[in-house]
């Protein structure tokens, strides 16, 4: 038998030997961490989402956890708290959510502006869970008056005022915390201690190709206490879930590559 012929054989057994390390850590993948509901007709949570009682090689990151509350799918968000998920689009990294706050304060702002991230320690210390959401940061200016914007810009960045933080010496609006304060007028202050992460508002996202969307639209979504779209990012730019998911293959992970994998048509995750 010739060199190249044996090479070609080992070749070959190689190649047979990977395809079935790759199935393998599919069928562990299935059976460590299935597919599952908090209710039947709640969101299905799989990969790069876990339940938090499950497995934790389902997940790349502790920050993707959600947890069951009688029948409600809840995340935990870094800066709304706890919200009620009621819908998860896999394929275009899309979830639903409706913070709880919403439902228990007259005043949901003022409860979100009480734990918000200092300033001055929010560029070195985002929390345990930076960068997993696509989000914009919102400060609380306090006004004297209620003014009107002086141009279309300065009018993107601004929403409000804040109806319940605001009366009739005092106007409250949300700024975007990325902006100069010189956008306002001079007899306006900063009264929040820190800025407050809030959602893109992604039904706009795909018009703003290099950078997010005006802020005012995200913001308008909190003034309204309307259900939020969250748009989380990609774990692993290797192989993005966005990839399998829009070919109609779901999304999954190897704890021993560390890095995420495409599972093959026709296998279910449940």
């Amino acid at each position: 038998m010739s060199k190249f012929l044996v090479a070609a054989v080992l070749l070959s057994l190689i190649n047979h030997g990977a395809d079935l390390a790759t199935a393998w850590d599919d069928k562990d993948f299935f059976r460590y961490c299935p597919a599952s509901k908090c209710s039947k007709h709640g969101p299905e949570i799989r990969f790069p989402f876990r339940l938090k009682s499950s497995n934790t090689s389902c997940s790349m990151t502790p920050c993707m956890e959600l947890a069951c509350s009688d029948q409600d799918t809840i995340l935990v968000h870094p800066s709304l708290g706890r919200c009620k998920v009621t819908a998860i689009d896999y394929p275009n990294r899309h979830m639903y959510i409706t913070p709880l706050v919403f439902y228990s304060s007259p005043c949901p702002l003022k409860k979100l502006f009480s734990r918000s991230i200092p300033i001055d320690a929010y560029a070195e210390n985002q929390g345990p869970c930076p960068d997993i959401f696509l989000e914009q940061n919102m400060t609380l200016v306090c006004c004297p008056r209620e003014f009107t914007p002086s141009s279309i810009d300065v009018a993107d960045s601004i929403a409000g005022p804040v109806s319940c933080l605001s009366n009739a010496t005092n106007f409250s609006y949300l700024v975007d915390s990325s902006g100069p304060i010189s956008i306002l007028p001079s007899d306006c202050k900063v009264c929040s201690d820190g800025v407050v992460p809030i959602a893109f508002n992604s039904d706009l996202r795909s018009m703003y190709d290099d950078g997010p969307p005006p802020f005012k639209s995200s913001a308008e979504r909190i003034l309204s206490f309307a259900e939020i779209k969250l748009e989380w990012r990609e774990m692993d730019e290797n192989i993005p879930c966005l990839y399998c998911e829009q070919q109609g293959r779901h999304c999954a992970f190897s704890s021993e590559r560390n890095q995420t994998f495409c599972m093959p048509h026709g296998i279910a995750s449940n």
